[in-house]
C-alpha cells in the first residue's frame, strides 16, 4: 500500500475524537490527536460546529494523499445477528434489509444497513449473518460533514468490527480458536469476542473509573455467555490495553497485553493526554487495517453490500418466442415444399428451440422458489415486544431491582427464542425470586451466578437471566397490553 495519510474520527456524538495516521505500508504514525464536543443538535449548530472542527483537523496535519474513515461505537449502531435462507450471495442484502426492517420497525428506506456473513455457522438451510444498521437521518448528516470538511467518505465502519480487524492481524489463517480483546476507554468500555477472523460478539458499556480486574473478569463472562459455542471451562485469551492487567488470573483464561506492534507510533508533539487513550489509537490503527487490508470481512456504510439485479429475461423470452415461432412457421413451409428426407432435420431443430423455451421457464421457478424461503423466515419472526411485556410482569418494583440490558436470539428446533437480560438488585433473594417466577410460567430457567457489586449504590447484585420456552406460549392479556413499557 503506498504511503496515505487517515484521518479516523471516533464519532461519539456529540464527542467526537480524530486521529491522524501516516500510513507506509506496514507501519502507521500517529501526526495528530484531536477532540471536541460539539452543540447536542446538529440543526442547532452542532453539524456546522462539526465540520468545521474536521476541516481544521485535515489542513493542519499536512498535505499529501488523504483518506477519511468515521467509526461509530458499539452501542451507537443496531447489531442484529439474523439467520438467511441458502440463497445466492447476490440475493442477501435484500433480504438482510427486510429483516432488520422488520424488527426495527422503519421503512428500508429510512436505515442504512450492512452486514457480513459467518461461514463458520452455515447450514443445509441457510447461515448467520451480522446486520449493523443506523438511521438513515445519521448517515447523512455524516456525509454532510465529510463533504464540508472537503474529504469523500472511504470507510464507515463499527469500532467492534474494526477491533476484531487489529486482532485478526496478528493471527494465522489457520487460527480458529476464540480470542478476547477488552479495551478501555476514558468514557467507555470496548469488549469484542472473535473466532479465527471473524467478530462474534460484541459489548460496549458506559462507565468511568478505575480499571479494576473485576471489570476486567465481568466483560470476560459477559463475552463468554455471548456464544453459545464456548464452553464456561474452555480456555480463552484474553487481550488487553492494559499492561498492568496482564497475568491477571481469571478462571480459564489468559490475560495478556495486546502487542505493541499493533499500536501505531506517537509523536512526540501529541497532546499530553494523548498516551492515555489507547482506545482512540486500537480504533484508529483497526479502520486502517480493516478499510485496506480486508484480514477480515468488515461492515462499510460508505459503500453498503448492495443486491445484484436480475437479468431481465423478458426481452429474450420476446426474442425466444419471436424466432420460435418464425421458425415454426418456416418449418411447416418447408415442409411442404421439401422431400420426406428433410423431415428429421426440421424436427431435430425445432426441438431444440423448445429446449431454450423449456430454459427459461426453469430459471424463473427459482425465484417462486426464492420467495416462498423468504415467508417462511418471517413467517417464523419472533414477537419481541411480546417477550418483553412477560418479563415486565414479571418484575418488582424498580427499588429492589432494575434490567440494564436486555436480548432475544433466534433458536432452532421447538424452542425458537432464548432470552438474556442483565440488571442489578438489593440482594439476591430479587433474582432468585424472579427466576422462580419465570419458570413457573413454563420457562426453562438456566441459572447463573450472581455478581458481587461494591460501587457504593444500594444495589448489592448483579444478575443475569436466561431462560427459552420449554413449550410454544401465547402472550396474556397484560402483556398484549404493556408490551412495549419501560421497567417499571
Amino acid at each position: 500500500m503506498s504511503r496515505c495519510q487517515w484521518t479516523v474520527v471516533d464519532w461519539d456524538w456529540p464527542r467526537l475524537e480524530a486521529c491522524v495516521l501516516d500510513v507506509d505500508g506496514a507501519r502507521s504514525e500517529v501526526v495528530a490527536v484531536d477532540r471536541v464536543t460539539v452543540a447536542d443538535e446538529p440543526a442547532r449548530g452542532g453539524e456546522r460546529e462539526a465540520a468545521a472542527w474536521l476541516k481544521a483537523v485535515i489542513e493542519s496535519s499536512g498535505s499529501g494523499p488523504r483518506k477519511l474513515a468515521i467509526v461509530f461505537p458499539r452501542d451507537r449502531v443496531t447489531l442484529r445477528r439474523f439467520d438467511v435462507p441458502a440463497v445466492d450471495d447476490g440475493s442477501l442484502p435484500d433480504i438482510v434489509a427486510l429483516q432488520v426492517a422488520a424488527q426495527s420497525g422503519l421503512a428500508p428506506h429510512d436505515v442504512c444497513v450492512d452486514f457480513v456473513t459467518q461461514d463458520d455457522d452455515r447450514s443445509s438451510t441457510g447461515r448467520a449473518a451480522y446486520a449493523v444498521s443506523i438511521p438513515s437521518t445519521t448517515k447523512t448528516l455524516v456525509d454532510r460533514v465529510a463533504d464540508a470538511a472537503g474529504l469523500p467518505l472511504d470507510f464507515v465502519g463499527v469500532s467492534a468490527f474494526c477491533l476484531a480487524a487489529l486482532i485478526a492481524e496478528g493471527r494465522g489463517d489457520d487460527d480458529q480458536d476464540f480470542v478476547a480483546g477488552v479495551f478501555f476507554g476514558p468514557h467507555r468500555t470496548e469488549s469484542v469476542l472473535c473466532r479465527g477472523r471473524e467478530l462474534t460478539a460484541a459489548n460496549c458499556r458506559r462507565e468511568d473509573g478505575a480499571v479494576t480486574a473485576a471489570r476486567l473478569g465481568a466483560e470476560t463472562r459477559r463475552l463468554r455467555l455471548a456464544d453459545d459455542r464456548l464452553a464456561a471451562d474452555r480456555h480463552l485469551e484474553v487481550l488487553t490495553d492494559r499492561y498492568e492487567m496482564a497475568g491477571v488470573p481469571l478462571p480459564s483464561a489468559t490475560v495478556r497485553q495486546i502487542d505493541a506492534s499493533a499500536l501505531p507510533v506517537a509523536s512526540n508533539d501529541l497532546p499530553g493526554d494523548s498516551e492515555a487513550r489507547p482506545l482512540l489509537l486500537l480504533i484508529a490503527a483497526g479502520a486502517v487495517a480493516a478499510a485496506t487490508a480486508g484480514s477480515t470481512r468488515q461492515v462499510n456504510l460508505a459503500a453498503p453490500r448492495r443486491a445484484v439485479p436480475p437479468v431481465d429475461r423478458r426481452r429474450q423470452a420476446v426474442f425466444a418466442g419471436a424466432a420460435a415461432a418464425v421458425l415454426l412457421c418456416g418449418g411447416g413451409l418447408w415442409w411442404w415444399l421439401s422431400t420426406t428426407a428433410d423431415l428429421d432435420d426440421r424436427i431435430a431443430t425445432t426441438t431444440r428451440n423448445l429446449g431454450g423455451v423449456s430454459e427459461f421457464v426453469e430459471t424463473h421457478a427459482d425465484d417462486v422458489a426464492l420467495r416462498e424461503a423468504v415467508e417462511s423466515r418471517l413467517d417464523r419472526g419472533i414477537p419481541i415486544g411480546e417477550r418483553f411485556g412477560e418479563l415486565l410482569d414479571a418484575l418488582p418494583g424498580r427499588s429492589r431491582l432494575l434490567l440494564s440490558g436486555y436480548e432475544v436470539r433466534a433458536e432452532p428446533g421447538e424452542t425458537r427464542f432464548r432470552v438474556t437480560a442483565e440488571g442489578v438488585a438489593v440482594d439476591t433473594r430479587e433474582p432468585n425470586a424472579l427466576n422462580e417466577k419465570i419458570a413457573a410460567e413454563g420457562y426453562r430457567v438456566r441459572p447463573k451466578a450472581t455478581d458481587t457489586l461494591d460501587d457504593g449504590s444500594r444495589y448489592g447484585v448483579g444478575f443475569t437471566l436466561d431462560y427459552s420456552p420449554a413449550r410454544e406460549r401465547q402472550p396474556s392479556r397484560s402483556t398484549r397490553r404493556r408490551g412495549a413499557n419501560a421497567n417499571p
